[in-house]
């Protein structure tokens, strides 16, 4: 049959084959990308070169949990990171892992502490950090915390550092443990909404704030016994590593407008006077500190972050 000789037909079956040339072609290049992902995924990337001698770097960005926030596969794989959650969530277990990996690696001497994106965790995680820190340093391999300013979670992890440094112009932001409550009952009873509560026991004030105003006074003791208990936890794991004598803490934290006085409001020079830091200086003097003790790296010292480090460990 011989081929039309319309010319709007030839125009038509012209863009037609462009169109089918274009789509194997796009349809090539798909294929050819996905099995370069799947090569690279299987083959891995080169080893870390870790030169002997090296800190590990351990600069937690997020929330310390035990278990991260499910997330979408696709975003775990586009971000390439299996250490930090949807969220900015820390897993518990790969800190713990890559400081007892670190621990028996010849290769790493020491390591650097930066606290200044831990965002927080509960006390419990801290002092699971912590242990993992002094076996670390029972290897005969030393800890320094560095940071621009400390909150009470990032100075507990700290404290488990031989030499603890501070900005020149930060501060050590102690202030003890606390816990508050929204309460909503005149706004229920203004609304006209009937809410209907069954409870046993004078201790049970989960449903308290539909009901009531304020803290009852059972609430209020069972908050001050729980965080009694956990701030005198706190206060004496770091008075024994600090070396503080008893009420040390309290005390600044008490007065710490006097003490501030003392110091012409300078927070840094009060925690160094305080023992509560070791150097108080800028992050630069730190860095020229740090080449001194682990060893010259150009402007830096020879170190490993430890999120590679760890990737590197799980293969």
């Amino acid at each position: 049959m011989a081929a039309s000789t319309n010319p709007i037909i030839r125009l038509f079956s012209a863009v037609l084959g462009l169109f089918r040339i274009f789509q194997a072609v796009i349809l090539n290049l798909i294929f050819v990308f996905l099995v370069i992902v799947i090569v690279v995924a299987l083959v891995g990337q080169p080893p870390l070169v870790i030169p002997q001698g090296s800190a590990l770097v351990l600069n937690p960005a997020g929330t310390i949990v035990e278990q991260t926030t499910v997330s979408n596969p696709l975003d775990t794989l586009v971000n390439q990171n299996i250490n930090v959650g949807p969220e900015g969530e820390v897993l518990l277990q790969d800190i713990l892992d890559v400081i007892n990996f670190a621990a028996d690696d010849s290769r790493i001497t020491s390591m650097v502490l930066r606290t200044d994106n831990l965002a927080g965790a509960a006390l419990s995680h801290l002092q699971e950090v912590g242990r993992a820190m002094q076996s670390f340093r029972e290897r005969n391999k030393k800890i320094y915390a560095v940071a621009g300013n400390y909150t009470q979670a990032q100075y507990y992890l700290a404290s488990n550092a031989d030499e603890i440094m501070l900005n020149s112009y930060g501060a050590v932001g102690l202030e003890g443990f606390g816990a508050w409550q929204n309460y909503f009952g005149d706004a229920i009873k203004k609304l006209g909404i009937n809410v209907h509560i069954f409870r046993v026991g004078a201790y049970k004030s989960a449903v308290e704030p539909y009901t009531q105003n304020a803290m009852s006074i059972e609430a209020r003791e069972n908050y001050t016994r729980l965080l009694g208990d956990l701030w005198e936890n706190y206060v004496t794991d770091i008075s024994t590593r600090r070396d503080l004598a008893q009420g040390v803490l309290e005390d600044l934290i008490n007065n710490q407008d006097v003490h501030l006085a003392n110091y012409n409001g300078d927070t840094a020079e009060l925690a160094l006077q305080s023992h509560l830091v070791d150097r108080s200086e800028s992050l630069g003097d730190s860095i020229t500190y740090l080449r001194t003790q682990i060893g010259a790296d150009g402007d830096s010292f020879p170190s490993v972050d430890y999120q590679p480090y760890l990737r590197s460990k799980q293969r």
